[in-house]
C-alpha cells in the first residue's frame, strides 16, 4: 500500500473516532480513552472488558463502534448483541439443533444464532450478570473463535481474529464474579463514567439514525437470516456483500470500514515492530509479572505458601532489598499468554495512526495499564497510597483505582528500574545471542547485579542445565554429528 492510500486509510479511521465521539458526547479524557481502545479491539481483534456503573451507554457505544468497524447496521449490531443472564444457556449463544429434521430425518441440522451468524465484532451486555458455570459457556467462540452446536462448527473467516466487547458493572447483589480464565482472555478493561454520552445520544437522536441506521438493509439482513432454504455459510456470504453496500454508502463512506480497509490495516500492522527500547523493555518487565522471586517460580502455585494472608509474600532479610522493586508490590503472578500478544495489536495499532514503523516505550505506556487493570492485584498498601495522590486531582477525570495504580506503578517501574538497568539489557541481550550461558552468570555476578529479573535469568540458566529437553537436544546433537 503506497504512502497515499495509508494517509487516507488512517483518515477514514480518525473520521470513525471523531463520529464517535461527536455522536455519543465521549469528551471526557477517560471516556475518551474508552472509546479508543474499543475501537481499536475492533479493527485488531482484540477483547476489551467496558466497565462502569449501568445506565452508562457502554453497550450502546460497543454497538455503535462495531457498526462503524465492520459496516453491519446499527439495527443489527442491538439484535446481535449477546445479552448475559443468569438464564443465559449455550442455545441463546451459538444456536439450537433443528428438531424437525432430526426427529423426523436424524439430520443434526443446525439453526444458528444471530451472535454466531454476523460477522464481526461480537458485544457481550452486562457479561458478569451471568454464573461463573455459563461464563465458560462463552469461553470457546472467545478462545477459538467458532460457533458450534453439536457437530456443526461455524468459524470466523475474515483476516483478523473475532473481537469481543463486554460491558462489565461494577459489583453489585447481581452480578458474579468474573472467572479468572475468562479474564485472562480478555486483552484490556477500560472504565466509562460519564452519563453525557447517552444525554447527547438522545439530542443526535436522529443524526445516529441518518448515519450508522439503515432500516432497508435491516430488512434485507433480516430475510437472509430467515430463509430457511440456505445454510450458514451461504447467509455469511450473503450478509457480507450487504455489508459492503451498508460501507459504500454516500452518508458513511467516509467514516466507515469495508472488508479491504480492515484487511489493509491488518497487513500495516503486521510491518510494524518493536524499536530496540522495547525489545529490552517487554522481558524485563514480563519476568516481575509472571516470575516469583521468592518461591522461584513461574505462575500462581507457590505465590501464598505459608501465609495466612494471601496478598503477603515471605520475605527473609536477605531479600528485603526486593521491596524496593515493583514485584513486592503484588499479591499474584499473572500468565503472559493473552496479555503480552493481545496488548502488541493495541501498540502497533497506536504507532500505525502515529506514522510510525516501529513502537516503543511510549506505546506500551499508554496501553500497559489497561492491560493490567483487570489482572494485577496490588497489595493494600500500595493502592492505599495511590487513593489520596488520585483524590488530589480536582476534576472529574479519575480513574479506577485498579487503572490508576497501574498507570502510577508503570512510570515509576521505568524511571527506577528500566532506565538504570537499560545498558545492562543491552550487554545481556548480546550474550543471549551467542547462547554462552555461562558468560551470562559470569556477567551477572561480577557486575553485582541484584535486580529480579538477573534473579529470574540465573534461575532460568540452572534450570536449563539439568532439564529434559536440553539432554535430547544433547542427544540430537551426537547422531547428527555421527551421521
Amino acid at each position: 500500500m503506497n504512502s497515499k492510500e495509508n494517509e487516507k486509510l488512517k483518515l477514514k479511521i480518525f473520521n470513525g473516532i471523531s463520529y464517535l465521539s461527536d455522536s455519543y458526547g465521549v469528551n471526557w479524557p477517560i471516556d475518551q480513552d474508552a472509546l479508543i481502545f474499543t475501537y481499536l479491539s475492533c479493527i485488531t481483534g482484540g477483547k476489551i472488558f467496558i466497565a462502569g456503573v449501568p445506565g452508562l451507554g457502554k453497550t450502546t457505544l460497543a454497538q455503535a463502534t462495531a457498526s462503524v468497524t465492520w459496516a453491519i447496521p446499527y439495527e443489527i449490531e442491538q439484535a446481535a448483541t449477546l445479552k448475559c443472564t443468569p438464564e443465559l444457556t449455550d442455545s441463546i449463544i451459538n444456536g439450537r439443533v433443528h428438531f424437525g429434521k432430526l426427529v423426523n430425518k436424524g439430520e443434526e441440522e443446525a439453526v444458528w444464532s444471530i451472535t454466531a451468524l454476523i460477522p464481526g465484532a461480537k458485544i457481550v451486555d452486562e457479561i458478569n450478570r451471568t454464573s461463573a458455570g455459563k461464563q465458560n459457556i462463552i469461553m470457546q467462540p472467545i478462545e477459538n473463535g467458532y460457533w458450534q452446536v453439536l457437530n456443526n462448527v461455524l468459524p470466523e473467516s475474515e483476516y483478523i481474529r473475532t473481537p469481543f466487547l463486554a460491558a462489565i458493572n461494577y459489583d453489585d447483589s447481581g452480578t458474579s464474579s468474573i472467572t479468572p480464565p475468562l479474564a485472562d482472555r480478555f486483552n484490556l478493561l477500560v472504565e466509562l463514567k460519564s452519563a453525557a454520552g447517552l444525554t447527547n445520544l438522545i439530542n443526535k437522536s436522529k443524526e445516529l439514525k441518518e448515519r450508522i441506521c439503515d432500516h432497508d438493509l435491516t430488512e434485507r439482513i433480516y430475510n437472509v437470516i430467515n430463509d430457511p432454504s440456505t445454510n450458514a455459510e451461504y447467509k455469511r456470504e450473503e450478509i457480507k456483500k450487504l455489508s459492503e453496500e451498508f460501507a459504500r454508502n454516500e452518508k458513511r463512506k467516509d467514516f466507515v470500514l469495508n472488508r479491504e480497509d480492515r484487511t489493509k490495516i491488518r497487513k500495516c500492522l503486521d510491518e510494524i515492530i518493536a524499536d530496540e527500547d522495547a525489545e529490552l523493555f517487554i522481558p524485563f518487565l514480563d519476568s516481575q509479572l509472571t516470575y516469583n522471586i521468592y518461591s522461584g517460580t513461574e505462575g500462581r502455585g507457590e505465590l501464598f505458601e505459608n501465609s495466612k494472608d494471601p496478598g503477603a509474600r515471605t520475605t527473609s532479610s536477605n531479600d528485603n532489598h526486593y521491596l524496593k522493586y515493583m514485584t513486592s508490590h503484588l499479591k499474584n503472578n499473572i500468565g503472559n499468554r493473552a496479555f503480552l500478544s493481545g496488548t502488541e495489536d493495541y501498540v502497533k495499532a497506536l504507532a500505525f495512526l502515529d506514522g510510525k514503523k516501529t513502537y516503543g516505550i511510549e506505546e506500551l505506556k499508554l496501553v500497559l495499564p489497561y492491560a493490567l487493570a483487570h489482572r494485577i492485584k496490588w497489595k493494600e498498601e500500595i493502592t492505599n497510597r495511590y487513593i489520596d495522590e488520585r483524590n488530589d486531582i480536582k476534576n472529574y477525570d479519575k480513574l479506577n483505582i485498579t487503572i490508576f495504580t497501574a498507570k502510577q506503578e508503570l512510570e515509576q517501574f521505568i524511571k527506577e528500574e528500566f532506565e538504570p538497568n537499560k545498558e545492562h539489557l543491552k550487554n545481556i541481550q548480546s550474550i543471549l545471542y551467542g547462547a554462552d550461558t555461562e558468560k551470562l552468570e559470569d556477567y551477572i555476578r561480577t557486575k553485582h547485579l541484584d535486580h529480579p529479573y538477573y534473579t529470574y535469568l540465573l534461575h532460568k540458566i540452572k534450570g536449563s542445565q539439568n532439564c529434559l529437553y536440553e539432554k535430547l537436544m544433547k542427544i540430537k546433537k551426537q547422531l547428527e554429528e555421527e551421521n
